[in-house]
Formats: C-alpha cells, structure tokens, sequence
C-alpha cells in the first residue's frame, strides 16, 4: 500500500493532496517497521523462552529415562540374588552385596536429581509464563504506542485535506465501545468470576 500511495502522490497537481498521500505512503511503511520489530519482540519474548522451556523439559525426560533405567538394574539384580537363595542348583547371576549397594545409590542418585530438577522446573513455569506475558505486553504496547503516535502525526493533515475537498473519511462502526467513554476496563474480580463460572 505505502509503494502505490507514493506511486500516485506525484500524479496530483493539488500539492496539499499529494503531500498527503506521500505522508500516507511513508506511514505505511514505518508501521510495517513497527510491525516488523514487534514481531522479532514476539519471537524474542515467547518463542525463545518456549523453545529453552522444551529443551528443560526434554533434559528432564532424558533424565527420567536414566533413571528409569537404573532402577531396572538394581531390581534385576536384587531379582537374581532372590531366585540364587530360592535355588538348590545357586545358578544364575551372582552379585555382592557392595555391587547391590551401588546400584541402589546410583538408582537414588538419579531418581533425587530428576525430581529436584522437576521441581524446580514447574516452579520457574509460572515466573518464566508471568515473565513471558509481562514483555509481550510490553511490546503490545510500544508497538501501538508507536503506531498511535505515528497516525496521530498525520491525522491534522488528512482531516484538512478531506474537508477541503468534502470527503467523509470516517468509517462507521469503528467506534463501537463497551464503555462509554471507548476505553475497556478490566476488573480482575470480573475475571476471577469469569473463571469460575
């Protein structure tokens, strides 16, 4: 849009007009900016902190398994020495108790580790997703802070020269608010009803 605007600005003898479209075409591309940064914004304050979640959670798997694993050890080899002392005949798989002790701390080694890291993982989830909304907020509003701004700028020189040469340029139903005055509030107690009900 902002190309064509620019495009057509230089083919109206009315320099007034033409000062705007040029305006209207330069605006679109620093809102596509904006929109370009917001989105490097997004990526940087969901899709990273998601991604680094998933690689937490893909560690804490893969420690699980190991622990999985050693617990199968340690209970293969306590299963062994069981069917040894029922046995007359003594075979099978023979271990010492040192070997069963150290298979049993490896097997508890393991198992206190994943579940401290589990734990610590679901208690950084909450900080990382209130820390996650807290910066994608912040990057809404920058963006439309800035945005806003940037047609505000603008507005005076539209306006004038659609009265000059009686055009509407108001849209019908943009203005269409809950509140009276356009601006939605919002009531936590409202909401904590809302997840209630």
């Amino acid at each position: 849009m902002g190309d064509c605007l620019l495009e057509k600005a230089t083919l109206y003898h009315d320099k007034e007009s033409g000062k705007v479209l040029t305006m209207l075409g330069q605006l679109q591309f620093e809102l596509r900016k904006l929109v370009d940064r917001y989105r490097s914004h997004i990526v940087l304050t969901i899709t990273n902190p998601s991604e680094s979640l998933l690689k937490e959670l893909q560690t804490v798997e893969e420690m699980k398994q190991q622990c999985d694993e050693k617990r199968s050890v340690y209970e293969y080899m306590m299963e062994q020495q069981s069917e040894i002392s029922r046995s007359k005949s003594g075979k099978g798989e023979s271990f010492t108790l040192q070997d069963l002790k150290l298979a049993y701390t490896q097997y508890e080694e393991a198992a206190t580790l994943c579940g401290f890291r589990l734990k610590s993982l679901k208690e950084g989830q909450s900080r990382s997703l209130l820390t996650q909304a807290a910066r994608h907020h912040t990057a809404q509003l920058n963006f439309f802070r800035r945005a806003f701004k940037s047609l505000e700028a603008v507005d005076p020189h539209v306006k004038q020269v659609t009265e000059k040469h009686h055009i509407d340029y108001q849209v019908s139903g943009l203005d269409d608010a809950d509140d009276d005055d356009g601006e939605t509030t919002y009531d936590s107690q409202d909401y904590i009803d809302y997840q209630v009900s």
